[in-house]
Order: C-alpha cells, then sequence, then structure tokens
C-alpha cells in the first residue's frame, strides 16, 4: 500500500476476510454476543481495528515519513485517513458464505474466493497418478496454514479411523507424520494444486481456511 502511494499508482485494496466495518455481522476476529445486535456487530469491528493498527502505527508511520516521504497515516488508522478511506476494496469471500452487507460503501465489493489456476500446467508425479488409478478414490488429509500446530495425535486417529473403514487416504507431507504407521492405503503427498487434486478425491479433512 505504502509503495503503491509513493509510486503515484492507482490503489486498491484485497482483504481476505470481511473484516470491515458493518452492524449486519460482527468482527471474524472479535465475536460479539448476540444480545448486543448491531451495536454490539459494529463495536467488535472498532475494537478489532484498534487491536490490529495500534501496535504497528508507529513502525508503518516511521517508515512511510523516513523512507518514502509519505504522511503519516492518521492516528486510528487507514479507516479515518483522508487519502485511504474510500480506496477501492476486493473482499475475496464468496457470497454464499456471506451476503454483503446493506452498509458497505459502493466501492467495497465481494469478488468470490481467489485462485491460482494450475491445474493445466501441473505434471503430477507417478505415484499420484498410480494411487489415484488403483483403488477407490481416497479422502485428502491436508491442514492448510494450520498443519505447523496440528497436534501428531490427531492425524494419527485420522489415518487409524482411516484404516479401520478401509478408506484410502491422500495425506499432505507437511503434517506430523512421525512414528504413525503408514500403509498401503496412504499416500504421503508434497505440493499439488487445489483445482487439480480435489475434483478426483471422494472427500477433503481440512481446517477450511480462506480459499479452500
Amino acid at each position: 500500500l505504502m509503495l503503491v502511494q509513493a509510486l503515484q499508482k492507482p490503489l486498491f485494496r484485497v482483504q481476505l476476510q470481511p473484516e470491515i466495518r458493518t452492524v449486519y455481522h460482527s468482527s471474524v476476529f472479535i465475536q460479539a454476543k448476540p444480545l448486543l445486535g448491531k451495536i454490539g456487530n459494529y463495536l467488535s469491528h472498532l475494537v478489532f481495528e484498534q487491536l490490529f493498527w495500534q501496535p504497528i502505527r508507529k513502525q508503518i508511520n516511521r517508515c512511510r515519513t523516513s523512507l518514502l516521504g509519505l504522511p503519516n497515516i492518521h492516528f486510528l488508522g487507514p479507516s479515518y485517513d483522508a487519502t485511504l478511506k474510500d480506496t477501492p476494496q476486493a473482499v475475496a469471500i464468496s457470497p454464499f458464505f456471506i451476503s454483503r452487507p446493506k452498509d458497505w460503501k459502493p466501492s467495497i465489493q465481494l469478488t468470490g474466493f481467489l485462485h491460482l489456476k494450475s491445474a493445466e500446467s501441473y505434471c503430477p508425479p507417478s505415484a499420484l497418478l498410480s494411487f489415484l488409478e488403483n483403488g477407490e478414490p481416497p479422502l485428502y488429509l491436508g491442514l492448510g496454514s494450520a498443519e505447523h500446530i496440528c497436534p501428531e495425535k490427531v492425524v494419527r486417529s485420522i489415518v487409524v479411523s482411516a484404516k479401520q473403514n478401509h478408506l484410502r487416504l491422500i495425506i499432505s507431507s507437511h503434517l506430523p507424520l512421525q512414528g504413525i504407521d503408514l500403509s498401503d492405503c496412504c499416500l504421503i503427498l508434497d505440493q499439488c494444486p487445489h483445482d487439480w487434486l480435489f475434483p478426483k478425491v471422494s472427500g477433503l479433512i481440512h481446517s477450511g481456511g480462506i480459499g479452500i
């Protein structure tokens, strides 16, 4: 954002969460109590804005003034800044997840999830092709950005359950797999485009992060 301003290029913002003030739903990060209704929803956004902005305000403004020659952003954040508050925003959430709040400005639009379409250029390894072709469609186990905090016992219980139910598994290599008995019904997979893999599996065990 700062670099675009410094270069005086057209600016728009992309957000992966609908973290924009509204009375129609609470902040993604601070859940308002239903009893507070629309007022609680709106306040939850105001509170999160400050919890996010104030710890980084001084560093951001120092970079803007000393490195880029830009003015400070408003003390309360970009939403209050005259040069930024009306910046067009694309919110990368599907309208099937939430309806576009009626109190958002026209410059704020839901675009749907953002995907890199890499299926056409992907060359799957032979082991993956063989696994998919020789048996029933498997389940896919991958927890996205939560993989590094996933306890080993969770992965172990999923693998054991799959074996007991005669299910096949494709498992992300980034999960904790040490000491887990992985039989022929499991394939460890490193990187693979979701748009190539997901149509070929029978189901997903996933954290359900943005874009999945």
